[in-house]
């Protein structure tokens, strides 16, 4: 009796042990590879992202150094934003824009 007890007891430890899942493991290597799939999914707003060839900082300047074409692609995208910033405002959206930099 006391051996069919115990083959019982183990065998419905075998079953329940077994039955469970098993923990994820976390790589870090293979998240930051699922992120950038991920991120080459999705849609960006730039086309293309050039590397600058220096960047200085002076006082609360930034000035980035571009080759000559990779400046003329993204010409069109800074006229954009050049335009944008010197369209005409309303006078509370001017009045808030006024506040915000001073």
């Amino acid at each position: 009796m006391k051996k069919i007890l115990f083959a019982v007891l183990l065998m419905i430890t075998s079953i329940s042990a077994f039955s469970q899942q098993k923990p994820v493991l976390h790589n870090q290597f293979s998240d930051y590879v699922q992120f950038q799939k991920q991120q080459q999914r999705k849609p960006h707003n730039f086309p293309m992202r050039p590397k600058p060839l220096s960047v200085t900082f002076r006082g609360d300047r930034v000035i980035v150094v571009f080759k000559k074409e990779d400046y003329m692609k993204l010409r069109p995208i800074v006229n954009q934003r050049i335009m944008w910033r010197e369209r005409p405002r309303g006078r509370v959206q001017q009045m808030l824009i006024d506040k915000m930099e001073h």
